[in-house]
């Protein structure tokens, strides 16, 4: 199996200053874009994704906690602000 056929493509549009942001942090991190975003989006959603015992949340239980894309966007702006400061 191909180590891509683990992954899911998507489009993502992202505002302009942010965009440059990430690659400036991917630059830096000396790595490509998308594995930038993968990073950031792993290390702030993976204590929202896992319960105490390190399982995936059920579908019903993200619903629950209202994540929505959107989330997602303002994680990663946060996530930017801080390395900012």
């Amino acid at each position: 199996m191909d180590a891509r056929e683990d992954f899911k493509r998507t489009t993502l549009r992202l505002p302009q200053d942010l965009y440059d942001q990430l690659e400036t942090l991917a630059r830096d991190h000396q790595r490509s874009l998308n594995a930038e975003i993968i990073s950031i989006l792993r290390g702030h959603t993976r204590p929202l994704f896992l319960d105490l015992n390190g399982d995936p949340p059920t579908q019903e239980e993200l619903v629950a906690k209202g994540l929505k894309f959107d989330l997602l966007i303002n994680t990663i702006s946060s996530f930017l602000a801080d390395v900012r400061d």
